[in-house]
């Protein structure tokens, strides 16, 4: 198995999150003001040998703690990663005192991103929102649907703490 490690962003990284993230949603998403304004975010990222394999961002909201997308590189999926991540955003919102977590789950061509690892966690479903990013981001050329503009669902969710 390979060995990972789990570390907090710095700007040395800048290129391989932003290609990740590229990789996975493509130019012209919501995720693109990520990038817009960076410092806003709690960012920790997987590596092996040293390379970005994944990535959890997350920010703090007024009265919960949200997390904005779990992205891992394809050879490195189902590798617990996704989980490790979790554990850490969660963790996070604990020591800041927050009662409550939140995360929106995609839903594309009929099959839900991460619903088996939101529930297994304890979230639950809150709302859905047919063709959610096709509204939010009219020009975006979605990866997941293939779709211009997007016609995924987004899933709301939230853990209670």
């Amino acid at each position: 198995m390979k060995e990972l490690k789990y570390v907090d962003y710095t700007t040395q990284y800048y290129d391989e999150l932003f290609a990740l993230q590229n990789a996975q949603w493509g130019e012209g998403s919501d995720s693109d003001e990520i990038f817009e304004n960076i410092e806003k975010y709690i960012i920790k990222l997987a590596l092996c040998d040293n390379q970005v394999v994944g990535c959890l961002i997350c920010h703090e909201e007024k009265e919960y703690f949200y997390i904005d997308m779990i992205v891992i590189s394809p050879d490195f999926q189902k590798m617990k990663i996704g989980s490790t991540f979790m554990d850490i955003a969660i963790d996070i919102a604990k020591a800041k005192k927050y009662n409550k977590v939140e995360c929106c789950a995609i839903e594309a061509n009929g099959h839900t991103n991460s619903q088996k690892l939101l529930e297994n966690f304890g979230f639950v479903k809150t709302q859905t929102i047919p063709n959610y990013w096709g509204n939010l981001c009219p020009d975006f050329d979605c990866k997941e649907c293939g779709h211009k503009p997007c016609i995924c669902t987004m899933h709301h969710y939230i853990k209670n703490i």
